[in-house]
């Protein structure tokens, strides 16, 4: 099957390596923009270790937070207007 993934692993536009220790922000369809500490962008910031820990498999508790925002971000950005069947069940 066709599908399409999303790039955790290069900073969009410069290629370059994510950084565990940067931070950066998730643009769809274009991946990881780096921010510096203290700028944002239009979405939340997510840490370089949790993008890679999600590029492994290897997600450990202290990343689950802001993988949750930004999968929620990322489902919100596809769906546009539409609500997520399994979202209605809870409202």
């Amino acid at each position: 099957s066709a599908g399409f993934g999303l790039q955790l692993e290069q900073e969009y536009g410069t290629g370059r390596p994510v950084e565990t220790e940067a931070w950066y922000e998730y643009v769809p369809e274009q991946g990881p923009h780096r921010r510096e500490s203290g700028e944002s962008g239009a979405g939340a910031l997510v840490s370089g270790d949790a993008l890679l820990a999600l590029q492994s498999g290897r997600i450990e508790p202290r990343h689950q937070r802001e993988l949750k925002a930004l999968m929620r971000r990322l489902i919100r950005y596809h769906l546009g207007e539409r609500e997520l069947k399994s979202q209605a069940l809870f409202y």
